[in-house]
Protein backbone atom coordinates (compact mmCIF):
# COMPACT_ATOMS: atom_id res chain seq x y z
CA UNK A 1 0.00 0.00 0.00
CA UNK A 2 1.56 3.33 -1.08
CA UNK A 3 2.26 5.98 1.56
CA UNK A 4 0.03 9.05 1.43
CA UNK A 5 2.00 12.11 0.09
CA UNK A 6 2.85 14.81 2.60
CA UNK A 7 2.30 18.49 1.84
CA UNK A 8 4.62 21.07 3.39
CA UNK A 9 3.84 24.80 3.16
CA UNK A 10 6.75 27.00 2.11
CA UNK A 11 7.18 30.05 4.33
CA UNK A 12 8.10 33.32 2.62
CA UNK A 13 7.33 32.18 -0.96
CA UNK A 14 4.08 33.92 -2.02
CA UNK A 15 4.04 32.16 -5.42
CA UNK A 16 4.27 28.70 -3.88
CA UNK A 17 1.76 29.63 -1.16
CA UNK A 18 -0.65 30.81 -3.85
CA UNK A 19 -0.26 27.52 -5.72
CA UNK A 20 -0.92 25.54 -2.54
CA UNK A 21 -3.94 27.71 -1.71
CA UNK A 22 -5.38 26.90 -5.15
CA UNK A 23 -4.67 23.22 -4.54
CA UNK A 24 -6.48 23.49 -1.19
CA UNK A 25 -9.51 24.99 -2.94
CA UNK A 26 -9.46 22.14 -5.46
CA UNK A 27 -9.25 19.61 -2.61
CA UNK A 28 -12.32 21.14 -0.99
CA UNK A 29 -14.22 20.97 -4.29
CA UNK A 30 -13.22 17.30 -4.78
CA UNK A 31 -14.29 16.49 -1.23
CA UNK A 32 -17.69 18.13 -1.77
CA UNK A 33 -18.25 16.18 -5.01
CA UNK A 34 -17.15 12.85 -3.49
CA UNK A 35 -14.02 12.59 -5.70
CA UNK A 36 -11.39 12.86 -2.96
CA UNK A 37 -7.85 11.77 -3.87
CA UNK A 38 -4.88 10.93 -1.62
CA UNK A 39 -3.22 14.19 -2.71
CA UNK A 40 -6.40 16.12 -1.84
CA UNK A 41 -6.59 14.46 1.58
CA UNK A 42 -2.98 15.41 2.26
CA UNK A 43 -3.75 19.00 1.29
CA UNK A 44 -6.75 19.09 3.64
CA UNK A 45 -4.65 17.69 6.50
CA UNK A 46 -2.04 20.40 5.88
CA UNK A 47 -4.62 23.22 5.75
CA UNK A 48 -3.97 24.57 9.31
CA UNK A 49 -0.21 24.66 8.72
CA UNK A 50 -0.74 26.32 5.35
CA UNK A 51 -2.84 29.06 6.93
CA UNK A 52 -0.17 29.69 9.58
CA UNK A 53 2.45 29.93 6.83
CA UNK A 54 0.33 32.48 5.01
CA UNK A 55 -0.02 34.62 8.13
CA UNK A 56 3.72 34.36 8.84
CA UNK A 57 4.60 35.33 5.27
CA UNK A 58 2.35 38.36 5.03
CA UNK A 59 3.44 39.57 8.47
CA UNK A 60 1.34 42.42 9.69
CA UNK A 61 -0.70 42.69 6.51
CA UNK A 62 -4.49 42.66 6.91
CA UNK A 63 -4.75 39.18 5.44
CA UNK A 64 -6.89 36.98 7.75
CA UNK A 65 -8.38 33.50 7.24
CA UNK A 66 -11.59 34.86 5.66
CA UNK A 67 -9.56 36.63 2.96
CA UNK A 68 -7.39 33.57 2.35
CA UNK A 69 -10.40 31.31 1.84
CA UNK A 70 -12.62 33.84 0.09
CA UNK A 71 -11.71 32.39 -3.30
CA UNK A 72 -13.53 29.14 -2.38
CA UNK A 73 -17.04 28.64 -3.68
CA UNK A 74 -17.77 26.28 -0.80
CA UNK A 75 -18.75 27.66 2.56
CA UNK A 76 -16.05 26.94 5.14
CA UNK A 77 -16.15 27.21 8.94
CA UNK A 78 -13.59 26.19 11.52
CA UNK A 79 -14.81 24.87 14.88
CA UNK A 80 -12.97 24.30 18.13
CA UNK A 81 -13.35 21.14 20.15
CA UNK A 82 -16.49 22.54 21.84
CA UNK A 83 -18.20 23.17 18.52
CA UNK A 84 -17.77 26.94 18.70
CA UNK A 85 -17.10 28.68 15.40
CA UNK A 86 -13.58 30.18 15.16
CA UNK A 87 -13.52 31.29 11.54
CA UNK A 88 -15.78 31.38 8.49
CA UNK A 89 -15.52 32.59 4.92
CA UNK A 90 -17.81 34.85 2.93
CA UNK A 91 -19.46 31.85 1.27
CA UNK A 92 -20.55 30.66 4.71
CA UNK A 93 -22.10 34.09 5.36
CA UNK A 94 -23.92 33.91 2.04
CA UNK A 95 -25.20 30.36 2.45
CA UNK A 96 -26.29 30.79 6.07
CA UNK A 97 -27.57 34.34 5.45
CA UNK A 98 -25.67 35.51 8.55
CA UNK A 99 -22.80 37.93 9.05
CA UNK A 100 -19.39 36.78 10.22
CA UNK A 101 -20.01 38.56 13.55
CA UNK A 102 -23.15 36.43 14.03
CA UNK A 103 -21.34 33.22 13.11
CA UNK A 104 -17.91 33.53 14.80
CA UNK A 105 -18.01 32.83 18.50
CA UNK A 106 -21.40 31.09 18.23
CA UNK A 107 -21.87 27.40 18.86
CA UNK A 108 -22.56 25.56 15.64
CA UNK A 109 -25.45 23.81 17.41
CA UNK A 110 -27.18 27.20 17.60
CA UNK A 111 -26.60 27.84 13.93
CA UNK A 112 -27.52 24.35 12.70
CA UNK A 113 -29.47 23.17 15.73
CA UNK A 114 -32.81 23.12 13.89
CA UNK A 115 -31.39 21.22 10.92
CA UNK A 116 -33.55 18.45 9.45
CA UNK A 117 -32.78 15.16 7.72
CA UNK A 118 -33.73 14.40 4.14
CA UNK A 119 -36.94 12.72 5.30
CA UNK A 120 -37.94 15.89 7.18
CA UNK A 121 -37.18 14.57 10.67
CA UNK A 122 -35.24 16.73 13.11
CA UNK A 123 -31.49 16.05 13.06
CA UNK A 124 -30.25 15.68 16.62
CA UNK A 125 -27.05 17.49 17.68
CA UNK A 126 -25.25 14.18 18.24
CA UNK A 127 -26.02 13.05 14.66
CA UNK A 128 -24.69 16.20 13.00
CA UNK A 129 -21.47 15.73 11.01
CA UNK A 130 -19.27 17.99 13.18
CA UNK A 131 -20.38 16.14 16.35
CA UNK A 132 -19.48 12.78 14.79
CA UNK A 133 -16.00 14.10 13.95
CA UNK A 134 -15.41 15.40 17.50
CA UNK A 135 -16.49 12.00 18.85
CA UNK A 136 -13.64 10.44 16.92
CA UNK A 137 -15.75 8.81 14.21
CA UNK A 138 -13.51 10.16 11.46
CA UNK A 139 -14.29 12.40 8.47
CA UNK A 140 -17.95 12.75 7.48
CA UNK A 141 -18.59 13.43 3.81
CA UNK A 142 -21.59 14.10 1.63
CA UNK A 143 -24.18 14.38 4.42
CA UNK A 144 -27.32 16.26 3.33
CA UNK A 145 -29.36 18.37 5.72
CA UNK A 146 -31.87 21.18 5.61
CA UNK A 147 -31.03 24.36 7.53
CA UNK A 148 -33.60 27.07 8.37
CA UNK A 149 -32.52 30.59 7.54
CA UNK A 150 -33.36 33.68 9.62
CA UNK A 151 -35.93 34.75 7.00
CA UNK A 152 -37.82 31.48 7.50
CA UNK A 153 -36.71 29.84 4.26
CA UNK A 154 -35.02 26.44 4.17
CA UNK A 155 -31.77 25.74 2.37
CA UNK A 156 -30.34 22.30 1.71
CA UNK A 157 -26.60 21.77 2.05
CA UNK A 158 -24.16 18.94 1.43
CA UNK A 159 -21.66 18.89 4.31
CA UNK A 160 -18.09 17.58 4.56
CA UNK A 161 -16.35 17.59 7.94
CA UNK A 162 -12.74 16.64 8.69
CA UNK A 163 -10.91 16.59 12.04
CA UNK A 164 -8.21 19.13 12.94
CA UNK A 165 -5.67 17.41 15.19
CA UNK A 166 -2.50 18.94 16.67
CA UNK A 167 0.72 16.98 16.44
CA UNK A 168 0.84 14.33 19.12
CA UNK A 169 -2.86 14.66 20.02
CA UNK A 170 -5.04 11.56 19.94
CA UNK A 171 -8.37 13.32 19.66
CA UNK A 172 -9.51 16.13 17.33
CA UNK A 173 -8.90 19.66 18.55
CA UNK A 174 -11.36 21.09 16.09
CA UNK A 175 -13.28 20.55 12.88
CA UNK A 176 -12.87 21.98 9.40
CA UNK A 177 -16.34 21.94 7.86
CA UNK A 178 -17.25 22.83 4.29
CA UNK A 179 -20.70 22.80 2.78
CA UNK A 180 -22.31 23.54 -0.55
CA UNK A 181 -25.77 24.94 -1.19
CA UNK A 182 -27.64 22.21 -3.11
CA UNK A 183 -31.12 23.74 -2.77
CA UNK A 184 -31.53 24.35 -6.49
CA UNK A 185 -30.31 20.90 -7.53
CA UNK A 186 -32.47 19.29 -4.84
CA UNK A 187 -35.50 21.18 -6.09
CA UNK A 188 -34.75 20.01 -9.62
CA UNK A 189 -34.46 16.42 -8.38
CA UNK A 190 -37.69 16.69 -6.40
CA UNK A 191 -39.36 18.14 -9.46
CA UNK A 192 -38.09 15.27 -11.57
CA UNK A 193 -39.35 12.77 -8.98
CA UNK A 194 -42.72 14.53 -8.85
CA UNK A 195 -43.03 14.28 -12.62
CA UNK A 196 -42.04 10.60 -12.49
CA UNK A 197 -44.60 9.86 -9.77
CA UNK A 198 -47.27 11.75 -11.70
CA UNK A 199 -46.48 9.64 -14.76
CA UNK A 200 -46.63 6.46 -12.65
CA UNK A 201 -49.99 7.55 -11.21
CA UNK A 202 -51.30 8.27 -14.70
CA UNK A 203 -50.18 4.78 -15.78
CA UNK A 204 -52.01 3.23 -12.82
CA UNK A 205 -55.19 5.19 -13.57
CA UNK A 206 -55.06 4.23 -17.24
CA UNK A 207 -54.66 0.55 -16.31
CA UNK A 208 -57.80 0.56 -14.14
CA UNK A 209 -61.00 -0.91 -15.58
CA UNK A 210 -63.02 1.39 -13.33
CA UNK A 211 -63.71 4.91 -14.46
CA UNK A 212 -61.84 7.52 -12.39
CA UNK A 213 -62.81 11.19 -12.26
CA UNK A 214 -60.95 13.93 -10.39
CA UNK A 215 -62.88 17.13 -9.67
CA UNK A 216 -61.67 20.53 -8.55
CA UNK A 217 -63.47 22.48 -5.83
CA UNK A 218 -65.96 23.87 -8.37
CA UNK A 219 -66.94 20.36 -9.50
CA UNK A 220 -65.17 20.58 -12.87
CA UNK A 221 -63.43 17.41 -14.05
CA UNK A 222 -59.69 18.06 -14.16
CA UNK A 223 -58.58 14.46 -14.78
CA UNK A 224 -60.22 11.30 -16.10
CA UNK A 225 -58.82 7.96 -17.18
CA UNK A 226 -59.54 6.15 -20.44
CA UNK A 227 -62.25 3.94 -18.87
CA UNK A 228 -64.17 7.05 -17.83
CA UNK A 229 -63.82 8.60 -21.26
CA UNK A 230 -64.86 5.36 -22.95
CA UNK A 231 -68.25 4.94 -21.35
CA UNK A 232 -68.97 8.67 -21.54
CA UNK A 233 -68.05 8.75 -25.22
CA UNK A 234 -66.65 12.29 -24.85
CA UNK A 235 -63.69 14.03 -23.30
CA UNK A 236 -65.00 15.09 -19.85
CA UNK A 237 -62.20 17.62 -19.38
CA UNK A 238 -63.83 19.76 -22.08
CA UNK A 239 -67.16 19.87 -20.20
CA UNK A 240 -68.33 22.13 -17.41
CA UNK A 241 -70.00 20.67 -14.34
CA UNK A 242 -73.57 21.44 -15.43
CA UNK A 243 -72.99 19.99 -18.90
CA UNK A 244 -71.44 16.83 -17.43
CA UNK A 245 -74.29 16.34 -14.92
CA UNK A 246 -76.81 16.82 -17.70
CA UNK A 247 -75.09 14.26 -19.91
CA UNK A 248 -74.78 11.66 -17.13
CA UNK A 249 -78.40 12.14 -15.97
CA UNK A 250 -77.63 10.24 -12.73
CA UNK A 251 -80.58 8.29 -11.31
CA UNK A 252 -81.23 6.08 -8.32
CA UNK A 253 -81.89 2.34 -8.78
CA UNK A 254 -85.64 3.03 -8.66
CA UNK A 255 -85.27 5.40 -11.64
CA UNK A 256 -85.79 8.66 -9.74
CA UNK A 257 -83.41 11.52 -10.72
CA UNK A 258 -80.65 12.58 -8.31
CA UNK A 259 -80.37 16.36 -7.71
CA UNK A 260 -76.93 17.81 -8.46
CA UNK A 261 -76.14 18.48 -4.80
CA UNK A 262 -77.08 14.89 -3.86
CA UNK A 263 -74.94 13.13 -6.47
CA UNK A 264 -71.93 11.26 -5.03
CA UNK A 265 -69.59 13.92 -6.43
CA UNK A 266 -71.66 16.77 -5.00
CA UNK A 267 -71.72 15.16 -1.55
CA UNK A 268 -67.97 14.51 -1.66
CA UNK A 269 -67.34 18.18 -2.44
CA UNK A 270 -69.16 18.92 0.84
CA UNK A 271 -66.70 16.67 2.69
CA UNK A 272 -68.74 13.44 2.74
CA UNK A 273 -67.26 10.02 1.96
CA UNK A 274 -69.55 8.01 -0.33
CA UNK A 275 -68.89 4.26 -0.42
CA UNK A 276 -70.33 1.70 -2.87
CA UNK A 277 -73.49 3.56 -3.85
CA UNK A 278 -75.41 2.28 -6.85
CA UNK A 279 -76.65 4.71 -9.48
CA UNK A 280 -77.46 4.52 -13.18
CA UNK A 281 -76.07 6.91 -15.79
CA UNK A 282 -76.66 7.61 -19.46
CA UNK A 283 -73.79 6.57 -21.77
CA UNK A 284 -72.71 7.50 -25.27
CA UNK A 285 -74.89 4.94 -27.09
CA UNK A 286 -78.04 6.33 -25.45
CA UNK A 287 -78.54 3.41 -23.06
CA UNK A 288 -78.30 3.47 -19.28
CA UNK A 289 -75.80 1.52 -17.25
CA UNK A 290 -75.84 0.59 -13.56
CA UNK A 291 -72.72 1.84 -11.79
CA UNK A 292 -71.23 1.21 -8.35
CA UNK A 293 -69.74 4.52 -7.23
CA UNK A 294 -67.37 5.53 -4.43
CA UNK A 295 -66.35 9.16 -3.97
CA UNK A 296 -64.05 10.87 -1.47
CA UNK A 297 -63.13 14.52 -0.85
CA UNK A 298 -59.61 15.79 -1.47
CA UNK A 299 -58.59 17.85 1.55
CA UNK A 300 -55.67 20.25 2.00
CA UNK A 301 -55.17 22.69 4.88
CA UNK A 302 -58.49 21.55 6.36
CA UNK A 303 -60.37 22.62 3.22
CA UNK A 304 -61.99 20.56 0.45
CA UNK A 305 -60.07 21.30 -2.74
CA UNK A 306 -61.75 18.68 -4.90
CA UNK A 307 -62.96 15.09 -5.02
CA UNK A 308 -62.06 11.78 -6.64
CA UNK A 309 -64.72 9.35 -7.86
CA UNK A 310 -64.31 5.71 -8.87
CA UNK A 311 -67.17 4.20 -10.89
CA UNK A 312 -67.47 0.50 -11.73
CA UNK A 313 -69.77 -0.64 -14.52
CA UNK A 314 -72.17 -3.30 -13.20
CA UNK A 315 -73.65 -4.23 -16.58
CA UNK A 316 -71.67 -7.44 -17.12
CA UNK A 317 -72.03 -8.61 -13.52
CA UNK A 318 -75.80 -7.96 -13.62
CA UNK A 319 -76.10 -9.87 -16.88
CA UNK A 320 -74.09 -12.71 -15.34
CA UNK A 321 -76.31 -12.69 -12.26
CA UNK A 322 -79.41 -12.86 -14.44
CA UNK A 323 -77.97 -15.79 -16.42
CA UNK A 324 -77.20 -17.54 -13.15
CA UNK A 325 -80.71 -16.89 -11.82
CA UNK A 326 -82.22 -18.20 -15.04
CA UNK A 327 -80.07 -21.31 -14.78
CA UNK A 328 -81.10 -21.82 -11.16
CA UNK A 329 -84.76 -21.38 -12.05
CA UNK A 330 -84.38 -23.97 -14.78
CA UNK A 331 -82.71 -26.42 -12.41
CA UNK A 332 -85.35 -25.82 -9.74
CA UNK A 333 -88.06 -26.60 -12.27
CA UNK A 334 -86.26 -29.82 -13.21
CA UNK A 335 -85.77 -30.82 -9.56
CA UNK A 336 -89.42 -30.09 -8.77
CA UNK A 337 -90.46 -32.16 -11.75
CA UNK A 338 -88.36 -35.04 -10.43
CA UNK A 339 -89.97 -34.78 -7.00
CA UNK A 340 -93.40 -34.61 -8.63
CA UNK A 341 -92.77 -37.77 -10.64
CA UNK A 342 -91.30 -39.61 -7.64
CA UNK A 343 -94.38 -38.66 -5.61
CA UNK A 344 -96.70 -39.87 -8.39
CA UNK A 345 -94.82 -43.17 -8.68
CA UNK A 346 -94.95 -43.69 -4.92
CA UNK A 347 -98.68 -42.99 -4.92
CA UNK A 348 -99.14 -45.51 -7.74
CA UNK A 349 -97.27 -48.11 -5.65
CA UNK A 350 -99.41 -47.27 -2.61
CA UNK A 351 -102.58 -47.62 -4.70
CA UNK A 352 -101.39 -50.97 -6.03
CA UNK A 353 -100.78 -52.16 -2.47
CA UNK A 354 -104.26 -50.97 -1.54
CA UNK A 355 -105.74 -53.00 -4.40
CA UNK A 356 -103.70 -55.98 -3.34
CA UNK A 357 -105.03 -55.63 0.22
CA UNK A 358 -108.59 -56.19 -1.06
CA UNK A 359 -107.54 -59.57 -2.46
CA UNK A 360 -106.08 -60.82 0.82
CA UNK A 361 -108.25 -62.41 3.52
CA UNK A 362 -105.49 -62.85 6.09
CA UNK A 363 -105.69 -60.03 8.67
CA UNK A 364 -101.95 -60.10 9.44
CA UNK A 365 -101.04 -59.76 5.80
CA UNK A 366 -103.57 -56.95 5.29
CA UNK A 367 -102.07 -55.05 8.26
CA UNK A 368 -98.55 -55.54 6.88
CA UNK A 369 -99.62 -54.20 3.49
CA UNK A 370 -101.36 -51.23 5.13
CA UNK A 371 -98.21 -50.43 7.10
CA UNK A 372 -96.22 -50.53 3.87
CA UNK A 373 -98.81 -48.24 2.26
CA UNK A 374 -98.38 -45.70 5.07
CA UNK A 375 -94.61 -45.81 4.76
CA UNK A 376 -94.83 -45.20 1.02
CA UNK A 377 -97.33 -42.35 1.55
CA UNK A 378 -94.95 -40.88 4.12
CA UNK A 379 -92.19 -40.76 1.51
CA UNK A 380 -94.59 -39.48 -1.15
CA UNK A 381 -95.59 -36.63 1.15
CA UNK A 382 -91.93 -35.63 1.48
CA UNK A 383 -91.61 -35.31 -2.30
CA UNK A 384 -94.94 -33.50 -2.52
CA UNK A 385 -93.73 -30.91 0.00
CA UNK A 386 -90.47 -30.43 -1.87
CA UNK A 387 -92.37 -30.04 -5.14
CA UNK A 388 -94.69 -27.37 -3.71
CA UNK A 389 -91.97 -25.59 -1.67
CA UNK A 390 -90.08 -22.53 -2.82
CA UNK A 391 -86.88 -24.18 -1.54
CA UNK A 392 -86.23 -27.53 -3.14
CA UNK A 393 -83.46 -28.36 -0.66
CA UNK A 394 -85.37 -27.82 2.63
CA UNK A 395 -88.74 -28.86 4.08
CA UNK A 396 -90.61 -26.92 6.74
CA UNK A 397 -90.94 -29.69 9.33
CA UNK A 398 -93.83 -28.12 11.22
CA UNK A 399 -96.16 -28.19 8.22
CA UNK A 400 -94.93 -31.60 7.14
CA UNK A 401 -95.55 -33.26 10.54
CA UNK A 402 -99.00 -31.68 10.72
CA UNK A 403 -99.94 -33.13 7.33
CA UNK A 404 -98.34 -36.53 8.06
CA UNK A 405 -100.06 -37.03 11.42
CA UNK A 406 -103.35 -35.88 9.93
CA UNK A 407 -103.01 -38.48 7.17
CA UNK A 408 -102.15 -41.22 9.68
CA UNK A 409 -105.12 -40.35 11.89
CA UNK A 410 -107.47 -40.51 8.91
CA UNK A 411 -106.04 -43.86 7.94
CA UNK A 412 -105.85 -45.53 11.36
CA UNK A 413 -108.31 -43.94 13.83
CA UNK A 414 -111.08 -46.28 12.75
CA UNK A 415 -109.58 -48.56 15.37
CA UNK A 416 -109.26 -45.72 17.94
CA UNK A 417 -111.79 -42.98 17.06
CA UNK A 418 -111.58 -41.26 20.46
CA UNK A 419 -107.87 -40.46 20.34
CA UNK A 420 -106.85 -36.80 20.21
CA UNK A 421 -103.68 -35.37 18.69
CA UNK A 422 -101.55 -32.63 20.27
CA UNK A 423 -98.68 -31.01 18.36
CA UNK A 424 -95.89 -28.78 19.72
CA UNK A 425 -93.53 -28.09 16.85
CA UNK A 426 -90.68 -25.62 16.37
CA UNK A 427 -90.37 -23.61 13.15
CA UNK A 428 -87.38 -25.40 11.65
CA UNK A 429 -86.53 -26.87 8.28
CA UNK A 430 -84.62 -30.04 7.48
CA UNK A 431 -82.85 -31.12 4.34
CA UNK A 432 -83.89 -34.24 2.45
CA UNK A 433 -81.27 -36.46 4.11
CA UNK A 434 -82.69 -35.68 7.55
CA UNK A 435 -86.40 -35.37 6.85
CA UNK A 436 -86.85 -38.83 5.27
CA UNK A 437 -85.59 -40.85 8.29
CA UNK A 438 -87.42 -38.48 10.65
CA UNK A 439 -90.65 -38.92 8.67
CA UNK A 440 -90.40 -42.71 8.73
CA UNK A 441 -89.69 -42.66 12.49
CA UNK A 442 -92.78 -40.54 13.06
CA UNK A 443 -94.86 -42.82 10.87
CA UNK A 444 -93.83 -45.91 12.84
CA UNK A 445 -94.25 -44.41 16.32
CA UNK A 446 -97.59 -42.65 15.66
CA UNK A 447 -98.94 -45.72 13.83
CA UNK A 448 -97.81 -47.95 16.71
CA UNK A 449 -99.64 -45.75 19.25
CA UNK A 450 -102.83 -45.62 17.16
CA UNK A 451 -102.85 -49.39 16.61
CA UNK A 452 -101.86 -50.65 20.07
CA UNK A 453 -102.12 -47.99 22.81
CA UNK A 454 -105.91 -47.53 22.83
CA UNK A 455 -107.68 -50.91 22.54
CA UNK A 456 -111.46 -51.31 22.66
CA UNK A 457 -112.19 -47.69 21.82
CA UNK A 458 -110.26 -46.30 24.79
CA UNK A 459 -109.95 -42.50 24.84
CA UNK A 460 -106.62 -40.80 25.05
CA UNK A 461 -104.09 -38.46 23.47
CA UNK A 462 -101.04 -38.73 21.31
CA UNK A 463 -98.53 -35.90 21.55
CA UNK A 464 -95.83 -35.10 19.01
CA UNK A 465 -93.22 -32.58 20.13
CA UNK A 466 -90.21 -31.30 18.14
CA UNK A 467 -88.14 -28.63 19.88
CA UNK A 468 -84.45 -27.63 20.03
CA UNK A 469 -82.68 -28.35 23.30
CA UNK A 470 -79.72 -26.62 24.91
CA UNK A 471 -77.10 -28.84 23.28
CA UNK A 472 -77.58 -27.68 19.67
CA UNK A 473 -79.69 -30.77 19.04
CA UNK A 474 -83.33 -31.34 18.21
CA UNK A 475 -85.56 -33.39 20.45
CA UNK A 476 -88.47 -35.40 19.00
CA UNK A 477 -90.98 -36.78 21.49
CA UNK A 478 -93.85 -39.11 20.56
CA UNK A 479 -95.96 -39.86 23.64
CA UNK A 480 -99.33 -41.43 24.38
CA UNK A 481 -101.31 -42.01 27.56
CA UNK A 482 -102.53 -45.41 26.48
CA UNK A 483 -102.03 -48.86 28.01
CA UNK A 484 -98.26 -48.54 27.91
CA UNK A 485 -95.45 -50.40 26.24
CA UNK A 486 -95.17 -54.05 27.40
CA UNK A 487 -92.67 -54.41 30.25
CA UNK A 488 -91.33 -57.69 28.93
CA UNK A 489 -90.62 -56.32 25.45
CA UNK A 490 -87.23 -54.82 24.53
CA UNK A 491 -87.91 -52.38 21.69
CA UNK A 492 -84.27 -52.63 20.61
CA UNK A 493 -84.51 -56.41 20.13
CA UNK A 494 -88.06 -56.71 18.81
CA UNK A 495 -88.83 -58.78 15.75
CA UNK A 496 -91.36 -56.28 14.40
CA UNK A 497 -90.23 -54.32 11.37
CA UNK A 498 -91.58 -51.00 12.63
CA UNK A 499 -89.44 -50.69 15.77
CA UNK A 500 -86.42 -52.10 13.94
CA UNK A 501 -86.81 -49.27 11.44
CA UNK A 502 -87.09 -46.72 14.27
CA UNK A 503 -83.77 -47.85 15.79
CA UNK A 504 -81.96 -48.05 12.46
CA UNK A 505 -83.23 -44.64 11.28
CA UNK A 506 -82.30 -43.01 14.62
CA UNK A 507 -78.74 -44.25 14.10
CA UNK A 508 -78.84 -42.86 10.54
CA UNK A 509 -79.78 -39.44 11.96
CA UNK A 510 -76.78 -39.60 14.32
CA UNK A 511 -79.19 -39.56 17.28
CA UNK A 512 -80.15 -41.63 20.30
CA UNK A 513 -83.49 -42.97 21.48
CA UNK A 514 -84.96 -43.47 24.97
CA UNK A 515 -88.21 -45.09 26.12
CA UNK A 516 -90.27 -44.25 29.23
CA UNK A 517 -93.12 -46.53 30.30
CA UNK A 518 -94.71 -44.41 33.07
CA UNK A 519 -98.42 -43.58 32.49
CA UNK A 520 -98.28 -44.62 28.87
CA UNK A 521 -95.43 -44.66 26.38
CA UNK A 522 -92.92 -41.91 25.68
CA UNK A 523 -90.28 -42.24 22.96
CA UNK A 524 -87.66 -39.47 23.01
CA UNK A 525 -85.19 -39.11 20.14
CA UNK A 526 -82.35 -36.58 20.09
CA UNK A 527 -80.42 -35.83 16.93
CA UNK A 528 -77.99 -33.09 15.81
CA UNK A 529 -79.14 -29.90 14.10
CA UNK A 530 -76.94 -30.45 11.03
CA UNK A 531 -79.02 -29.74 8.00
CA UNK A 532 -81.50 -27.80 10.13
CA UNK A 533 -82.61 -24.30 9.23
CA UNK A 534 -84.52 -22.04 11.62
CA UNK A 535 -87.66 -20.73 9.90
CA UNK A 536 -88.60 -18.23 12.60
CA UNK A 537 -85.77 -15.84 11.70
Amino acid sequence: MSERPQMSPVDGDPVELGRQLRSLAAAFEALASGNETPEGRAMLDAAPALLRAVQKTVGGADFDCDTVLSNLLEAVVVLDNDGVTLECNRSAERVLDCSAEEIIGTSVSEILGRAVKEDGGLLSSRDQPWAKVLEGRGPQTGEVMGVPRPDGSMIWISVNSVPLTREGAETPNGVLMSFTDITASRQRELGRMAVQRAEELDAVLEAMVEGVFVYDAAGTVVQANSAAREFLGVEPLSMGREELLSRLDARRPDGSPIPAEETPGGRALRGEHVMNEEISVAVSDGSRRPMMVSCSPLIADNSVIGAVMVARDLTESREGEERLRASLREKEVLIKEIHHRVKNNLQIIASMLNLQTGCISDDYSRLALRDSQNRIRTLALVHEKLYSSGDVSQIAVKDYIRDLTSSLFKSLTEASPSVALRLDLADVSLDLDAVIPLALILNELVSNSLQHAFPDGREGEIAVVLVPNSNSRLELVVADDGVGFPENLDYRETETLGLQLVCLLTTQLGGNIELERNDGTVFTIEFPESGVKDQSQ
